[in-house]
């Protein structure tokens, strides 16, 4: 996982990590138990994007840890699928985000129609609510 901050307006911070879990199955609950406790102490916004090598329909540990860490800004039925990318039948990357203070807004979610790779990439527009 690698994470930034940002500020986002004098004394407004908020930070982008990425991720791309292990294909192998056995480590991925690890990997995502480290990634809740390395920004567990974070106070400002959190957006969290990457390949999870998991499909939600496979109900495995990887993504319920995250879920419950985690707002997904799309999940389950009605979200767009990005792998493969010719013909999309599932979904292994995601948008997530953390934000105590209630100050995200998701505005868009979808996939970005081209790419080199074999996934169609996750793009997604947020909002920040500026409360004061």
């Amino acid at each position: 996982m690698v994470r930034i901050k940002v500020e986002i307006a004098e004394g407004k911070e908020l930070y982008f990590a990425g991720t791309e879990l292990d294909p192998n199955a056995t480590n991925r609950p690890l990997q995502a138990i480290d990634i809740i406790n390395a920004n567990e102490r974070l106070d400002a916004p959190l957006i969290l994007v990457g390949n999870f090598n998991e499909q939600e329909s496979a109900n495995l540990e990887t993504l319920s840890y995250l879920k419950g860490a985690f707002t997904f800004a799309c999940l389950g039925t009605g979200c767009p699928w990005n792998a493969p990318k010719d013909n999309p039948n599932g979904v292994y990357d995601y948008i997530t985000f953390r934000d105590k203070d209630d100050v995200l807004r998701v505005l868009e979610y979808g996939t970005f129609p081209k790419s080199a790779n074999t996934f169609l990439p996750m793009v997604a527009t947020f909002k920040y609510i500026d409360k004061k």
